[in-house]
């Protein structure tokens, strides 16, 4: 995981990095959103066009790679993203490497804490979901 600042220093670099293209996007009113090393952003560019841009990030830094998927759906973060003009319509995104699991309710650990479990589940599903 590396040191503690490790992340911050990430951060701090990429936000540098990413400065002119996020003005770009505010200039021209998409969305833009990044966690990490996920980014979500709206366009109203060709698939040609976005290829080009990415090629100029690209080598801006050799070190940064950036890859794209587009599409009437996105998954991003926990959720998926769906189009449906003129709004988007959102549902929990779960990964199929995940693992199935939950903690088991005759585990050691305090019972507020099993208990609360499908309360948070559905709490998290019903925050995410817009229908």
């Amino acid at each position: 995981m590396g040191s503690a600042c490790t992340q911050v220093s990430v951060d701090i670099y990429v936000r540098k990095w990413e400065n002119d293209f996020l003005q770009e996007q505010k200039q021209q009113k998409e969305l833009y959103f990044r966690f990490r090393d996920d980014v979500f952003i709206t366009t109203k560019l060709t698939s040609e066009q976005i290829e080009r841009r990415l090629t100029e990030l690209n080598a801006k830094d050799p070190n940064i790679k950036i890859t794209w998927e587009g599409g009437k759906a996105v998954d991003y973060l926990d959720v998926t993203t769906t189009i449906e003009i003129p709004n988007f319509k959102t549902t929990v995104f779960r990964k199929l490497a995940a693992q199935p699991y939950v903690l088991p309710f005759h585990s050691s650990h305090p019972k507020h804490i099993t208990r609360h479990i499908p309360y948070a589940a559905a709490l998290r599903a019903t925050r995410i979901c817009s229908h």
